[in-house]
């Protein structure tokens, strides 16, 4: 395909005001992609899913892509999404991992060790390292952080759920397969991202994730979801051990550290450092900071996003599209 035949590109990237300059911006300026064929739209707001809802019907390509402002996109991006829609024409949605840079401290190396581990996040370490061949997928392995949409099915759809942040994405992706749309995960549609910068904003994260899942399954209940409140159960499992502990009530508890130990050893393994051992704690942790979310979003505004009273949102095109 020419580069004039190319669809076009319209990349949305939600900003909070008041925060550091829109990173992202930068690394555009590194994605091998003809300017003409791309605008950035760069929608400020406190609340993301209706930032890039308004800055979707403000967008004029026929591909949308979700970035947020603190990845590093890849030089081949553009290239590899546009591929991927050619190749799964009843393809909505594609997306691919954000990778943790080299260049991380040691604790963003552990949170990112954690957020790789199957017993934390099950199948969707997918969104957080390069896995496997390009393949039709479900919500688990997609990230909204990385992500390429048809404009067309996202309006068709309804866009966003406004009532949720996060988990918007994970709604809309089942909306869009009961319409019978593909998702599409390739591993090579690849982001850089940095991890929390310290243990009280990993902890915040899961809880936030948690808060956001319960929101999505109050809104669109589905089998998944259900197998996914199961670090809820777990949290209240340990509560009732403080009032109720018999014995053989003890063997879950049992069961669990055997497996947590398991994964952490089979993390220095295959890490090749000590390092792994910090799972011994980090893995807990995430569960439970994820079942309190849970938890908090059942009692708490639903498990709804709040935004500050009169808030708006400010689109900016910082790069449009020739006339």
């Amino acid at each position: 395909m020419s580069a004039s035949s190319r669809p076009l590109l319209s990349v949305v990237v939600p900003h909070k005001p008041g925060l550091e300059a829109v990173r992202v911006l930068e690394s555009l300026a590194a994605v091998e992609d003809p300017a003409d064929r791309y605008e950035v739209i760069v929608a400020e707001g406190f609340h993301p899913s209706k930032q890039r809802n308004q800055a979707v019907a403000k967008a004029r390509g026929e591909i949308i892509v979700f970035f947020d402002d603190d990845v590093a996109p890849h030089p081949k991006i553009f290239e590899r999404m546009v591929a991927g829609f050619e190749a799964f024409p009843q393809a909505a949605a594609i997306g691919g991992p954000s990778v943790i840079p080299p260049t991380d401290n040691f604790w963003q190396q552990c949170f990112a060790r954690v957020m790789r581990s199957r017993v934390a996040v099950g199948r969707s370490i997918a969104r957080y390292e390069s896995k496997g061949e390009r393949r039709a997928t479900n919500e688990s392995e997609l990230i909204l952080c990385n992500l390429a949409m048809r404009r067309e099915a996202f309006q068709k759809v309804g866009g966003f759920d406004e009532r949720l942040w996060p988990n918007e994405e994970n709604e809309l992706f089942d909306r869009l397969q009961k319409h019978g749309y593909q998702l599409i995960y390739d591993p090579q549609v690849i982001v850089y991202r940095s991890h929390r910068p310290n243990l009280w904003a990993f902890v915040r994260m899961l809880a936030n994730y948690g808060r956001g899942r319960m929101g999505q399954t109050l809104i669109r209940p589905s089998r998944t979801c259900i197998i996914r409140m199961a670090p809820a159960a777990f949290l209240s499992y340990l509560a009732s051990l403080l009032v109720w502990h018999p014995w053989w009530y003890w063997l879950p508890l049992a069961a669990y550290a055997a497996l947590i130990g398991s994964a952490s050893v089979w993390h220095v393994i295959n890490n090749r450092t000590w390092q792994g051992l910090m799972s011994l704690w980090l893995l807990p942790l995430a569960h439970l900071a994820y079942g309190f979310g849970l938890l908090y979003g059942l009692v708490r505004h639903m498990g709804r996003h709040q935004e500050p009273p009169g808030a708006g949102v400010e689109l900016r095109v910082v790069k449009p599209l020739p006339s």
